[in-house]
């Protein structure tokens, strides 16, 4: 038996309030577990310092597929991955919980956790 939990937050419809959602949580869980295993916050076709990355051409990129931010936090009872996930028009900021040892209560108490 597998276990997991999703929870996915209101949808946003713009790149920096999307960003400062996910920060915002990724403190918090960074505080609570420590730092992420790994990493992955990047626009594909831009370098990090480009001056012509601004608010619109970060959502254009992460609407159509072209920008990865996710963290990904592992603990002795299961891994818990921040992302944020393209929709139509907005995205939404998303936590997944896998437990490793397949124990309800367990879930019951990482949820109360967040």
């Amino acid at each position: 038996m597998t276990s997991e939990v999703t929870a996915i937050f209101e949808a946003l419809y713009s790149w920096d309030l999307l960003e400062n959602q996910y920060n915002i949580l990724k403190r918090m869980l960074t505080i609570k577990y420590g730092e992420p295993s790994k990493v992955d916050e990047y626009f594909y076709d831009y370098k990090k310092d480009d001056p012509s990355l601004n608010e619109s051409a970060k959502m254009a990129a992460f609407l159509t597929n072209r920008c990865k931010y996710s963290s990904l936090f592992e603990t002795d009872k299961g891994d818990i991955y921040l992302i944020i996930v393209p929709g139509d028009l907005h995205g939404n900021v998303g936590l997944y919980y896998h437990d490793k040892i397949n124990n309800p209560d367990i879930i019951l108490d990482a949820l109360d956790d967040l």
